[in-house]
C-alpha cells in the first residue's frame, strides 16, 4: 500500500511558486511509468493563467460535461492527438500511459468524476498538485465542511491511491491547523529572486474614507479613485464585492473619464494577453481576484474588502505583487490596512518560527498560544474545528504581539533591547585576571529549553530580566540565548536544545538598558528579543495598575478547548 508524500512549496505571494510546480510537471512528464495530475483553482480566469505559463506545445482537450478541462502532453510528438476515450482504455486495458502525458484541470467534482477511473486503474506512480491547497481542507480530520470536491481530495488520501501530494499555496494557516505533520525535509520555501516587491514598507499607501468606498460600490467613483488610476504607472484593479451591474457601472464612470476598462466576472474568460499591451487598463471585479492570477504590468489595486477571511484577503491583496520594475501602490481604508498588516503578520509568524515543520500537537499548542489579533475574521468556514475567541491574557505574561521583524520609527514602542549579530561572541571583559566573553548563557539548573520560555522570553520590565544589583543596576547586561534544531527520523521528529557558548554564539540580546530608564518609559508598549530572535511587544507595566496587568484580545483556538 501506497504512503502519500506531503511536498508543500510555499513562499511569498506571486514570488514563482506555480513557476516551480510546472517545472516539477514537466519533470514527471518525461518520468517513465508516471502520471501527473495538476488540480488548479476551480475558476476558469486561473485555468486560463495556468495556460499561459505552461509549454505552448501541449494540446488541450475539453469533455464537455461541466466545466472541467483536461491537458495532454505530447511530449516529443507534437501535433498528434490523444482523445480521452484512447487515454482512459489504455488504462483500463493495458495499465499502461503513453510517455509524456499528463492531466490538468479546475479543481471541481466534475473534474475528479472525469479523472478517477484513471487514478484507480493506473498503478504506477501517481503525482497529484492541488493549487490553492488552503481552500480544499487537506489534512483535516477534526471537522469537515460537506463539499463534494474537497471529499475526492480526501478520497485520494484516506485510500493512498496517490504517491505524492504537492501543495501550492502563498497562505499556510489552514495547512497549520490541519491534523497532518508534515516532513520539514518536504517543505520547500520558494525564496523571491532579485526584483521580488511584496508586501512592506516600499508600498505606497493611498488612503481612501469610507464615503470614497459607499460611492464606489453604488457604481459612482468619486475623484479621489479617479486621480489614483490616473496618477498609476500601470494597470489598475478595483477590487469590490458586490454585483455584476454594479462592476459594469463602475466600469462605465471610467470609460466617461477616459480610462479603457475590463470586467472580470465569472461570465466570462479573461484574456491576459490584453495586459501586454501599452494601454493603461483599469481592471474591475470581486472574488475573481482572490486567487492565484497573474495580471501583467499591475501597478495599482483599489481594495474595499471588510468581510473576507484572511487566506482570501491576502490572495487578492498579492495580485499586486511580483518581479516589477516600477512603484506599486494600493488604496484602501485606514480599517482596511489594519486587517491587511494583522493577516500578514500572522503569516509571517508561522514562516518565520518553521511552524509548518512541527508535529502537529507542537504546532497547535503554539497557535493557541502565539497567535493574537484585531481582525475582525481570520479563519474561512473550512476551519477543521478551529474557531476565533476572545481571550483575557496577564499584560505581564503574554506579548500583546509577535513580529518577525523588528520595530522601527514606530513612536508607540521603546525598545528595551537590541539583537547584536557578531562573528567574534560577546564582548569580553577581565574575570579574576582573565579576560572572557561574558554573558548569561545558563539559568540556574534550568534546561535549555526552559530557559528560554522562563527567562529569555519574560517580559523586559519584569523582575526576572530587569532584576538589579546591590547598587540598583541592571544585573544580567548580556543574554546569550541557548539554540534548538529539528530533527527527523522517519515517522518521528524531536527537537534537540542546548546552551550557547557566548564565544562562538552568532547573536545575543543587549539588555543594559538601566533600571531607571525603564521605570520611566512613557509609551503604550515596550519590545524586547525572543530566545527565537522575533521582537515581542508588551504593554509598558509603568502606564497600569497592577489589577488592570490584563486585557482581552482575539485568537485562536483549538477545536480540544
Amino acid at each position: 500500500m501506497r504512503n502519500t508524500t506531503y511536498h508543500l512549496l510555499v513562499g511569498k505571494l506571486q514570488s514563482g511558486k506555480t513557476t516551480t510546480a510546472i517545472k516539477y510537471f514537466n519533470k514527471y512528464l518525461q518520468e517513465g511509468e508516471c502520471l501527473p495530475i495538476f488540480c488548479t483553482h476551480n475558476s476558469e480566469n486561473v485555468f486560463c493563467d495556468l495556460q499561459s505559463k505552461l509549454n505552448p506545445n501541449y494540446t488541450y482537450y475539453d469533455p464537455r460535461e461541466g466545466t472541467s478541462k483536461v491537458l495532454f502532453s505530447n511530449g516529443q510528438r507534437a501535433g498528434k492527438t490523444t482523445s480521452w476515450a484512447k487515454f482512459l482504455k489504455n488504462i483500463m486495458t493495458y495499465g499502461t500511459v503513453d510517455d509524456g502525458h499528463g492531466i490538468v484541470g479546475l479543481n471541481n467534482r466534475y473534474f475528479h468524476e472525469k479523472i478517477a477511473p484513471a487514478i484507480l486503474n493506473y498503478h504506477h506512480k501517481k503525482v497529484i498538485f492541488v493549487d490553492e491547497y488552503d481552500n480544499s481542507q487537506i489534512g483535516f480530520t477534526t471537522k469537515r465542511q460537506a463539499v463534494q470536491r474537497d471529499r475526492w481530495l480526501y478520497s485520494y488520501e484516506v485510500e493512498n491511491v496517490i504517491d505524492e501530494m504537492v501543495l501550492l499555496s502563498a497562505t499556510n494557516l489552514s495547512a497549520a491547523i490541519s491534523n497532518k505533520t508534515f516532513d520539514p525535509a518536504c517543505i520547500e520555501v520558494i525564496k523571491p529572486g532579485k526584483g521580488y516587491q511584496g508586501w512592506g514598507k516600499n508600498i505606497n499607501r493611498q488612503y481612501l474614507n469610507d464615503s470614497d468606498f459607499k460611492a464606489l460600490r453604488e457604481g459612482r467613483p468619486r475623484g479621489a479613485v479617479f486621480d489614483i488610476a490616473e496618477d498609476a504607472s500601470g494597470h489598475v484593479m478595483v477590487n469590490i464585492e458586490t454585483h455584476i451591474d454594479v462592476h459594469n457601472a463602475i466600469a462605465n464612470c471610467f470609460q466617461e473619464a477616459g480610462f479603457k476598462t475590463m470586467v472580470v466576472n465569472s461570465e466570462a474568460a479573461f484574456d491576459f494577453e490584453v495586459l501586454k499591451g501599452r494601454q493603461k487598463i483599469v481592471l474591475i471585479g470581486g472574488s475573481m481576484f482572490d486567487r492565484g492570477q497573474t495580471f501583467h504590468g499591475l501597478s495599482t489595486l483599489i481594495i474595499d474588502r471588510p468581510e473576507i477571511h484572511q487566506a482570501s484577503l491576502l490572495q487578492a491583496v498579492g495580485r499586486l505583487f511580483g518581479y516589477k520594475d516600477y512603484q506599486l501602490t494600493l488604496a484602501a481604508s485606514g480599517e482596511m490596512f489594519e486587517r491587511i498588516d494583522d493577516c500578514f503578520e500572522i503569516e509571517t509568524q508561522i514562516s518565520k518560527q518553521e511552524v509548518l515543520s512541527m508535529p502537529v500537537e507542537e504546532r497547535w499548542k503554539w497557535l493557541d498560544s502565539n497567535v493574537i489579533f484585531n481582525s475582525k475574521r481570520v479563519l474561512s468556514p473550512k476551519s477543521n474545528g478551529w474557531r476565533e475567541g476572545v481571550r483575557r491574557l496577564g499584560a505581564a505574561q503574554v506579548p500583546h504581539m509577535r513580529l518577525s521583524t523588528e520595530p522601527l520609527n514606530d513612536k508607540r514602542i521603546t525598545k528595551i533591547q537590541s539583537k547584536i549579530y557578531t562573528d567574534e561572541g560577546t564582548p569580553r571583559s577581565m574575570v579574576f585576571g582573565e579576560w572572557k566573553h561574558v554573558g548569561t548563557s545558563r539559568w540556574g539548573s534550568r534546561s535549555p529549553e526552559k530557559m528560554a520560555s522562563d527567562f529569555v522570553d519574560q517580559h523586559p520590565q519584569g523582575r526576572t530580566i530587569a532584576e538589579k544589583t546591590a547598587a540598583g543596576r541592571t544585573r544580567r547586561k548580556i543574554i546569550v540565548p541557548p539554540w534548538s534544531e529539528t530533527h527527523v527520523d522517519g515517522d518521528r521528529q524531536w527537537t534537540e536544545w542546548d546552551f550557547n557558548d557566548p564565544a562562538t554564539c552568532g547573536w545575543y540580546i543587549d539588555n543594559s538598558m538601566e533600571p531607571q530608564e525603564r521605570e520611566s518609559i512613557k509609551t503604550p508598549y515596550v519590545a524586547s528579543v525572543a530566545a527565537s530572535g522575533e521582537w515581542l511587544i508588551w504593554h509598558n507595566l509603568n502606564l497600569l495598575d497592577e489589577e488592570d496587568w490584563h486585557e482581552e484580545a482575539r485568537g485562536l483556538i483549538s477545536p480540544i478547548k
